[in-house]
C-alpha cells in the first residue's frame, strides 16, 4: 500500500523528462517553426549583405532620389541605362508626404528603428549625421519622434565613446521647422505600438523619458 502522502509515482519525473524529450524530438523532425526562423535569418543576411553593396556605391546610393537601378549593358543601350537622377514614380503612392518620399536613408533607417544601418552609414560617411529632412528634422529628432530609443542610445553611444559628445550635443539641440525641440518631440507624439493595460503604459513612458 502507497502511504497516503505519496500521489505521484517515484518514476514520474523521468517519465514526465522522457515525454518532454520524445515531444521536442517530433518537433525537430516535422519542421514545426524552422523554415520560418530559417526565413527569417535568410532575411537577415540579405538585408546585412543589401546594405553592404550599397555602401561600396557612389554616395548617390545614399543621397539619390530614387532612380531606376543600373544594369550591366553594351552598345547603344549604355546611355540610356545611366541616368540615376531618373525615377519611375507611377506605381507610388499618392498619399504618401513629401517628406517622406525625400528623406535620406539614414533618417529612414531611424524612424525604423534599424540601428545597425544608421550605424554604418555614419561610418561610411560621417557627414550623413548633419543631414535633415523636408521639416528640418535631424537624425535623432527623427529618432524621438518615432520612439526608437535603441537609436538614441546607438548614436549617443557611438559618439560618447570616440569623446565626440559635442556632436550629440548639437543634435540634441536641433529644432524641427515648428521650433520643436526633442523634449517637445519625445513628449507629444505618443505611440503605443501593442502595449496594452494601463500600468505597462506608464513603465513605458517612465522608461522613455529616462
Amino acid at each position: 500500500m502507497p502511504s497516503q502522502g505519496k500521489v505521484l509515482p517515484e518514476n514520474y519525473a523521468t517519465c514526465l523528462w522522457f515525454l518532454k524529450l520524445a515531444y521536442i524530438y517530433i518537433l525537430a523532425l516535422s519542421g514545426v517553426g524552422v523554415e520560418k526562423i530559417t526565413r527569417i535569418k535568410q532575411k537577415h543576411t540579405w538585408s546585412g549583405q543589401l546594405l553592404e553593396f550599397f555602401l561600396k556605391k557612389s554616395i548617390e546610393s545614399i543621397l539619390g532620389t530614387g532612380g531606376k537601378p543600373t544594369r550591366d549593358v553594351s552598345g547603344t543601350d549604355f546611355m540610356a541605362a545611366y541616368k540615376p537622377m531618373q525615377g519611375d514614380n507611377n506605381n507610388e503612392d499618392p498619399n504618401i508626404s513629401e517628406t517622406l518620399i525625400t528623406e535620406t536613408a539614414i533618417l529612414t533607417a531611424a524612424r525604423n528603428g534599424i540601428v545597425e544601418i544608421v550605424d554604418e552609414i555614419i561610418t561610411k560617411v560621417p557627414s550623413s549625421i548633419y543631414e535633415v529632412n523636408l521639416e528640418n528634422k535631424n537624425v535623432l529628432l527623427v529618432a524621438v519622434e518615432n520612439r526608437r530609443t535603441i537609436v538614441v542610445e546607438g548614436i549617443r553611444k557611438r559618439f560618447e565613446e570616440c569623446n565626440k559628445m559635442t556632436i550629440f550635443d548639437n543634435l540634441i539641440q536641433g529644432v524641427d521647422k515648428e521650433e520643436n525641440t526633442v523634449l517637445h518631440l519625445a513628449a507629444t507624439n505618443v505611440t503605443y505600438w501593442n502595449i496594452s493595460g494601463a500600468a505597462l503604459k506608464m513603465m513605458w513612458h517612465m522608461k522613455w523619458f529616462q
